[in-house]
């Protein structure tokens, strides 16, 4: 048996006078834990880190920060998600795709990556300095509901990785909803060449797509319905499926934000044309 202290605050006001009181009721409740009833995924508490971060690929070296990844080695098991706003306006860049030479001497490739990522102290407190101006660009974008385009490289790709790699977590990578075609389906070849470079560093991780799509049409002046948003996660499932890495990952969404009136019609017609192609269907409160 638990037993409870309940209050409930009220407040009482005169012409005269007015006062606050408490007024507390001692609760009993019994409970029975004898059996489980349901149970979460282990990795049901997780965290994330905003695509903002990438607004400027000098800031992902906050990442390689040994203080940072030996805090985020105690929240594991957990999934690391990056995405959020930013992710439907940013694109990936590669500078040495197409270089093995490249690929084959990159830091990123050694056994003891996790040992020798480090973050010099000179260089963590100019880059903590600078991202408080960043803080105030990014704020004022929100504020008016402008954002720039930004472009990522290999680089900050094999930073997110090693990261969330060396603390242990399981990387969810949100991907562009907002690359579109002349039909207003989603335009996937630049996710197939993010996915080709991933796939050539064996980097295993799951897929999202978009960001809360009930708000692109004042976000980028782009509406996407529920039944295209489902079609675009079909679409994202086979190609995920032509992958030998990736043909059985985790692939979640729609991250569509308060699911009710309006967004909830969002959800439903998203869930009627694409809900075998999610291994788990998001949305955020």
């Amino acid at each position: 048996m638990i037993s409870i202290l309940s209050y409930g605050y009220y407040v009482v006001a005169s012409a005269e006078s007015a006062r606050d009181e408490w007024n507390f009721e001692s609760v009993n409740l019994n409970v029975d834990l004898s059996r489980v009833l349901k149970k979460v995924n282990e990795r049901f508490l997780s965290v994330a880190i905003d695509a903002s971060l990438v607004a400027e690929e000098k800031f992902m070296y906050l990442l390689t920060s040994p203080k940072l990844r030996t805090l985020a080695k105690a929240l594991t098991p957990a999934f690391l998600r990056f995405g959020g706003t930013r992710q439907d306006f940013m694109t990936f860049n590669p500078t040495f795709l197409h270089s093995n030479e490249n690929h084959k001497n990159s830091v990123f490739d050694a056994d003891d990556i996790c040992e020798r990522l480090e973050l010099p102290p000179l260089l963590e407190k100019r880059l903590k300095q600078e991202w408080t101006l960043q803080e105030i660009i990014l704020d004022k974008e929100d504020l008016q509901r402008k954002y720039r385009s930004v472009k990522f490289t290999e680089c900050a790709v094999d930073l997110l990785y090693s990261f969330t790699n060396c603390s242990g977590l399981d990387l969810i990578f949100g991907l562009n909803e907002l690359l579109r075609t002349s039909g207003n389906s989603w335009d996937s070849s630049n996710a197939r060449t993010l996915l080709q470079y991933c796939e050539s560093k064996q980097y295993s991780m799951s897929w999202e797509l978009g960001n809360e799509p009930n708000s692109y049409e004042k976000k980028a002046g782009i509406r996407v319905d529920g039944y295209q948003l489902g079609q675009d996660f079909v679409q994202l499932r086979k190609i995920l499926q032509e992958s030998k890495l990736y043909h059985n990952t985790g692939l979640y969404g729609p991250d569509i934000s308060q699911p009710r009136d309006h967004r909830r019609d969002l959800l439903e017609g998203f869930l009627e044309s694409g809900a075998e192609a999610i291994d788990a269907c998001t949305w955020h409160q």
